[in-house]
């Protein structure tokens, strides 16, 4: 039997499960960036503004935000390409 070829609509190509494989690594290395960034920053702002906990929690709320704005766009990019 011969195997059929692989055409551009074809959603199973050969390193299609690769590819995505590695989007979705990048999408939790963007959240780990994002959240540890938050944390950094919210705890430089308050040890420089003497605020306490609050620019800490408030950092990491924000980078969890963008962490979670990214993943919704990967995974709407995805769904758009099938």
């Amino acid at each position: 039997m011969a195997e059929r070829p692989h055409g551009p609509g074809d959603s199973n190509r050969p390193g299609d499960e690769t590819r995505d494989a590695f989007r979705y690594m990048d999408v939790g290395w963007s959240m780990l960036a994002s959240v540890t960034g938050g944390l950094l920053g919210g705890w430089l702002l308050d040890r420089w503004l003497h605020t306490g906990p609050w620019l800490l929690v408030t950092g990491a709320l924000r980078g969890i935000a963008i962490g979670l704005y990214e993943l919704i766009m990967v995974a709407l990019k995805a769904e758009k390409r099938r």
